[in-house]
């Protein structure tokens, strides 16, 4: 399991990649206002992915050490 955050910037990319199918396959230019939008949103999914926390471990059985 993850956390919401961390997926959060992968959903972001698919605006990127939307914009520039769109300008591949029908040479249609977006407005300034949606690369703008498209800009922000990447941009702070990858703010978020850089500066999040690393959770604490759990008490479940994959996070035990076991002796040597």
């Amino acid at each position: 399991m993850t956390h919401a955050s961390l997926l959060g910037a992968f959903q972001y990319s698919q605006l990127l990649w939307g914009v520039l199918l769109r300008y591949f396959f029908s040479q249609e230019v977006p407005p300034a206002s949606v690369l703008v939008g498209t800009v922000l949103n990447v941009g702070r999914g990858l703010v978020i992915l850089r500066f999040r926390r690393p959770m604490p471990a759990t008490n479940s059985p994959s996070a035990a050490t076991f002796p040597s």
